[in-house]
């Protein structure tokens, strides 16, 4: 490969979890310190959860190789298992009697153990991974095990390490009794952009690199294309360096990332891991308090629950980043689940801020779109997608506004009404009740809330005009108009690719070209989850869920075994296969962009369509 190339010893963004690479963010610092601090304590379970990539695998690894000589440790790495399968794989890992079928016996054989480890001064750990696919029943079973003790202390010490999901398991009333024995629990966020930095710099150092091979602004644009998902960044890494190898470049540039990123299929909002890594906007940082017509309100899930965080919405310069007052909201907010917006009413905002047109970075060229003055990717065209309509054709319709028409239409309504009206417009195009008097007596628009009171899923992303019209679903834009500082929420419900126009607000048509000047590249989008995954599917995710995906897949026909109910190598393999052939990043992750189009090419759900009335 390139290694010798570039004067490593090794292969710097390999995928396997190597503990002599592991990078120790803040954010890790933490995580690990929670864990050793937990299995010394060893009084009750220890939970640490993170994102699909986050790096919690690595962290075990690690924790494993720096374990004590007094720790015997037990590593759980396939929990998809019965309650005596649990207690077989235990007792085979500590070199016991295991084929019994009897759970009384296998206890009674682990209890002798734990009391002879005891006596020589040693101290037992089981540690389970992807601990989010454990059925309940085998999580009480784990419970019992804690029941294991003397007068003074545990006999086994439990650490449950697991996706985000694992919060929500722990919540269930059936497991309250384990929730209330875990004593130290910490979530594993995504890294943040200087992190992120240092995180690329920190691998090359391990693999033998004696100089900067990735300059400034490829290490900006790695970064926004992958949001600071650790296994992202590694992907992105792994193949900017071989697009460097082949053009004989010494070093990493912007344009080899681009290129990387073109291959793969990356966009910015796939950085988000499609639609569900907004918590890094979530830095810390207070926003200037001005008079403005429009400010953005985050609202962080904890659990199955909200919990708001009143903010005004800017763009950094500098990084791009979006910043809310720093509280203990926001913190709470930064660590969790995904973030919802609501377009809150200034009216009733106490600190509405105001953002400076300038201060946006310039959009990322993405797959099938060009920016600047370079010209688009050559890329197969999408199956049953609509072209994009990335420029003015020739024979639009004499009827087409100006744009100085168009603008004056849309800004004949004010900001927070215009967001109202055409939120209400989208649940109507679902079919569903418009937007109550209720639903806005706190000033605000709460989009994900009233969303879910209606059966319907919302996602919160960043693409691009190609991405969205194969997605083929109306949605609300944030529009950056000339001589205004903050952002207009409006719906586009149409597209006439063939004419290369866009209709808004549900009245006024305007060309591609307009479109691209004054959109952000934010859309705010409705579905309907037919199958209720509810979550993003990957490698480690199982059950009931799972089961359903497959089935989804097998009916595309990228999936020929019997589903199972577990991410395995034979699913990943399926979900790329069906993302490479919608032109899309193939991850190997259902996240909500691969969810929508499996639903749409199954026709699972009636639904509004930009190109058509409704399928």
């Amino acid at each position: 490969m390139y290694e010798s190339f570039f004067g490593l010893s090794d292969l710097p963004f390999r995928l396997t979890p190597d503990p002599k690479f592991l990078f120790m963010s803040a954010k890790h610092r933490e995580a690990f310190a929670h864990l050793v601090y937990g299995i010394s304590e060893g009084s009750g379970f220890v939970a640490i959860t993170g994102e699909v990539g986050a790096g919690k695998t690595t962290l075990i690894r690690a924790l494993l190789a720096q374990a004590a000589k007094d720790i015997t440790v037990v590593s759980i790495v396939n929990p998809v298992l019965t309650s005596t399968e649990l207690l077989q794989t235990v007792n085979a890992e500590l070199g016991l009697p295991s084929r019994s079928s009897s759970r009384k016996e296998l206890l009674e054989e682990l209890a002798a153990f734990l009391h002879r480890n005891k006596e020589q001064g040693r101290r037992t750990v089981v540690i389970v991974d992807e601990a989010q696919n454990l059925d309940p029943v085998v999580l009480e079973q784990i419970r019992l095990l804690s029941n294991l003790e003397t007068e003074t202390e545990k006999l086994i010490q439990v650490v449950l390490v697991g996706q985000p999901e694992l919060q929500g398991l722990l919540q269930r009333h059936d497991l309250r009794q384990l929730n209330q024995r875990v004593t130290e629990r910490w979530h594993l966020d995504k890294l943040d952009r200087d992190e992120s930095f240092e995180y690329i710099r920190h691998r090359l150092r391990i693999a033998g690199s004696q100089a900067e091979l990735v300059d400034a602004k490829a290490l900006e644009l790695v970064y926004r294309f992958t949001g600071g998902v650790p296994r992202l960044m590694n992907i992105l890494g792994h193949r900017s360096l071989l697009v460097a190898y082949t053009r004989s470049r010494g070093r990493v540039g912007a344009p080899e990332v681009a290129e990387a990123a073109r291959e793969l299929g990356y966009t910015p909002q796939f950085a988000a891991g499609e639609g569900r890594g907004w918590q890094r906007w979530l830095a810390g940082g207070a926003v200037a308090a001005v008079a403005a017509v429009v400010a953005f309100v985050l609202l962080a899930p904890v659990g199955e629950n909200s919990r708001a965080v009143s903010s005004a919405r800017a763009d950094s310069a500098h990084d791009g980043a979006r910043r809310v007052p720093e509280s203990a909201s926001a913190a709470a907010a930064s660590r969790s689940g995904d973030p919802v917006p609501a377009v809150q009413n200034a009216a009733a905002a106490s600190a509405p801020a105001i953002v400076d047109p300038g201060s946006l970075p310039p959009p990322i060229a993405a797959a099938g779109v060009a920016t600047g003055d370079s010209p688009p990717p050559a890329a197969a065209p999408a199956p049953d997608s609509i072209p994009s309509a990335g420029t003015v054709v020739a024979n639009a319709d004499a009827s087409t506004p100006g744009p100085d028409q168009a603008l004056a239409v849309i800004m004949r309504t004010p900001m927070f009404e215009g967001a109202v009206a055409g939120y209400t417009r989208l649940l109507q195009l679902w079919d569903s009740a418009p937007v109550t008097d209720a639903e806005l007596a706190g000033g605000t628009l709460d989009l994900e809330s009233i969303a879910s009171t209606r059966g319907l899923r919302y996602l919160n992303v960043d693409l691009n005009e190609a991405l969205l019209q194969l997605l083929d679903l109306p949605a609300m834009l944030e529009l950056r108009l000339p001589g205004e500082a903050d952002v207009r929420y409006v719906l586009m419900d149409a597209a006439d690719a063939m004419r290369g126009t866009v209709r808004l607000a549900g009245e006024v048509t305007v060309t591609s070209a307009a479109l691209r000047q004054w959109w952000n590249g934010r859309a705010h989008i409705l579905w309907k989850d037919a199958e209720d995954l509810r979550h993003d599917l990957g490698p480690g995710s199982g059950g009931p869920a799972v089961r359903k995906l497959q089935g989804l897949l097998t009916q595309v026909g990228v999936f020929q075994t019997a589903p199972t109910g577990q991410y395995d190598d034979l699913t990943e393999n399926a979900v790329r296969r069906f993302q490479e052939a919608r032109h899309i990043v193939s991850d190997g992750i259902a996240g909500p962009i691969t969810q929508i189009l499996l639903n749409n090419s199954l026709g699972r759900v009636r639904r509004p369509t930009l190109s058509r009335a409704r399928t």
